[in-house]
């Protein structure tokens, strides 16, 4: 049990210091989110800069402009909506690590892991993965639209300045879903292993 603890308190030392490096991405996420929707301008002015090329996308084709404004309207203003699924995602991720911290607090303390609920905490996380992936899913297609309807199409089409097209194909990420059922196999693991816990501690 000694070197489960002492391995469990290093991996939450570990994850502790994910989780303040989290936190202040997050911090700085919402700071700039705000100072984009207060002063939309500053992006504004930097994507009309001389001699800066302008790259966008939309679905699966790059498109990169040469002294050419892609966009109308308030471009700060998109920026700063573009970033909520990003900052959902690290909201989200420094919720999850305090739960996975919660799961490994047993073991620091010198006890088994298959203590009792223990095992909820990461169901939550599970959860908490399939439940964000859907949500920031939404919040990008919206975001996406509020692209399509900002874009400058006689530029992106103006073959004068365009310097390169390029379109990457890629399958729909199934990654979120991967995690969430690995994590949610390694939950039912633990929840039998509370199981064989009780009852061999009734048996003895």
């Amino acid at each position: 049990m000694d070197k489960i603890k002492k391995t469990a308190k290093g991996i939450d030392i570990f994850v502790a210091v994910i989780q303040i490096s989290v936190a202040i991405s997050a911090v700085i996420m919402l700071a700039f989110m705000i100072v984009e929707l207060v002063a939309p301008e500053t992006v504004q002015n930097l994507s009309d800069t001389e001699g800066v090329v302008t790259e966008v996308s939309f679905g699966n084709v790059d498109v990169k402009l040469k002294n050419a404004d892609a966009f109308i309207g308030d471009l700060g203003r998109f920026f700063a909506l573009a970033a909520i699924p990003n900052f959902i995602k690290l909201v989200a991720m420094f919720v999850a690590l305090i739960f996975i911290r919660r799961f490994l607090k047993p073991m620091k303390l010198g006890e088994t892991p298959f203590a009792e609920g223990n095992y909820k905490n990461l169901f939550v996380v599970g959860w908490m993965t399939l439940i964000t992936a859907i949500i920031t899913g939404i919040i990008n297609v919206i975001c996406e639209q509020a692209l399509y309807e900002n874009f400058y199409f006689e530029n992106i089409f103006n073959m004068d300045v365009v310097e390169s097209v390029s379109v990457e194909y890629t399958l729909f990420s199934t990654a979120p879903i991967a995690v969430a059922l690995v994590i949610f196999f390694f939950a039912y693991i633990f929840k039998y292993g509370e199981q064989l816990q009780k009852e061999s501690d009734e048996t003895l």
